[in-house]
């Protein structure tokens, strides 16, 4: 008998074309609380059809308001492409915050995906000791007043002046510091000479000098 042979004929196909979506890094953002920041998220199509994204959402937020100015009502990315999602962030309080953003696309094998940014709203803290000095009745006494920031930005002392409320204390002069006269700033972690008070105490007993200092510490 004549032996059968089966002779299989094919081709081997390659896989169908599709889009394939890219996503660069996310970075911490920083800014300083008050002040509002810009962030971006760069979408590429490393694919061989066309990538269609089809939205760009804010879902969650916490301790700021982020909001999306450009492409977050979708877009179409040829192969070879890219774009970027771009948008804004306001702190509500200093410290950490984050925000999480929600982007979807034809992508069939990647996606949906939700991604976190995370940030940090830095602020000054000022930070002055409370000065303790045994003096006369009625003889002038000369102090310095020195100011640390213990916080994450400048500080900017805008000014100082005597408070309204003052025990058994009259203040003479209040005269600008070793390190300059307000208005100045003192770098985060930084520390500087704030003032020179010369007051005198009219009676014995206790005695409470205050000044007020105006600066940009929440």
């Amino acid at each position: 008998a004549t032996p059968f042979r089966a002779v299989l004929v094919a081709n081997a196909l390659a896989p169908p074309p599709d889009p394939d979506i890219t996503l660069s890094q996310i970075s911490e953002i920083q800014v300083d609380y008050g002040q509002t920041a810009t962030w971006s998220l760069i979408v590429g199509n490393v694919g061989s059809q066309d990538l269609v994204v089809d939205a760009a959402l804010i879902t969650s937020q916490t301790a700021c308001n982020a909001a999306i100015t450009t492409n977050g009502g979708g877009f179409t990315l040829t192969p070879g492409g890219s774009a970027s999602i771009t948008g804004t962030v306001t702190p509500t309080a200093p410290g950490a915050f984050s925000f999480e953003l929600f982007v979807d696309s034809n992508d069939p094998d990647e996606g949906p995906f939700t991604l976190t940014f995370p940030g940090e709203a830095l602020a000054p803290n000022i930070q002055g000791p409370a000065l303790v000095a045994d003096v006369q009745v009625g003889q002038s006494n000369t102090i310095g007043i020195d100011i640390d920031n213990t916080g994450s930005a400048g500080l900017s002392v805008n000014s100082i002046a005597q408070h309204t409320s003052q025990t058994n204390c009259n203040i003479g002069s209040i005269n600008g510091g070793s390190d300059g006269s307000a208005p100045f700033t003192i770098p985060a972690g930084g520390s500087a000479n704030l003032a020179e008070l010369i007051y005198t105490v009219p009676g014995p007993g206790p005695y409470t000098c205050t000044l007020r200092v105006e600066s940009n510490d929440f």
